[in-house]
């Protein structure tokens, strides 16, 4: 009977040990286990956090952008239409285009892909649009009489060269974000083309007393801003070949 007794506690203490154990066990494993969505959870968070951080500089750039170039539409138009300069109209031409083109970019920075391309192809009609206007502006400078001074027109080119480099280059930072993004680049790259050619413009009617460099010049400046146009014409109605111009810009 003793013998009997014995086993039978040391049955039960051990199973007790057994469960203790388990339950021991078990207690150490549920942190690990909890853990899993936890660091889940904080890698989303960072995650949201970039994204959000690069919103944040996204949309300032384009509204550095948008003022830059709203300023120099004016100087553009107020010294173009003074001196007829065909350059400088077409430069103001352009601008203008611009400043559609970047306040609608920061309107629509939250909104979906579908309406970026949407607004992305009437960016490319308006930007269009205001390249003809700019042919028209050589036009009436080859039709009228114009006042052109080269020193001023220098001037204000390397203004408007400091001012859309700088804005290309923190929108080229962005620009393989989304066709938003892009487009603004587009813009931002063919003022700082037209900004050099404005500057070689004055050079070149300074010292030839000719207004033939203004008229070549300007045609350049509307031709630039007609390609630019209809290129994001094109990714607006095929995506896919935005990624490919991505690539090569």
């Amino acid at each position: 009977k003793k013998e009997s007794s014995k086993s039978i506690s040391d049955s039960v203490i051990n199973r007790s040990t057994i469960k203790v154990e388990t339950h021991h066990h078990h207690y150490n494993s549920s942190p690990e286990l909890e853990s899993e969505p936890q660091i889940e959870l904080k890698n989303t968070v960072e995650s949201k956090e970039r994204g959000t951080h690069a919103d944040a500089l996204g949309r300032k750039a384009l509204v550095i952008a948008f003022i830059i170039n709203l300023i120099m539409m004016s100087v553009d138009l107020w010294y173009g239409l003074m001196m007829k300069s065909a350059s400088l109209l077409g430069d103001a031409a352009n601008n203008s285009g611009d400043v559609f083109i970047l306040g609608s970019s920061i309107l629509v920075l939250s909104s979906t892909t579908a309406v970026k391309n949407r607004l992305a192809l009437f960016k490319g009609i308006i930007m269009t649009v205001f390249g003809l206007w700019a042919f028209y502006h050589v036009y009436l400078g080859l039709i009228e009489k114009s006042n052109l001074t080269g020193g001023i027109i220098s001037i204000i080119g390397v203004m408007s060269l400091i001012g859309n480099a700088s804005v290309a280059f923190m929108m080229y930072k962005h620009q393989h974000k989304d066709i938003n993004f892009m487009s603004a680049f587009i813009c931002c790259r063919n003022d700082a083309f037209a900004s050099a050619g404005i500057i070689l413009a004055g050079l070149l009617v300074m010292y030839t007393g000719s207004f033939w460099p203004d008229i070549i010049i300007g045609t350049a400046i509307a031709i630039i801003v007609c390609h630019g146009g209809i290129k994001i014409i094109r990714m607006s109605l095929d995506p896919a070949s935005a990624e490919e111009d991505c690539e090569c810009c």
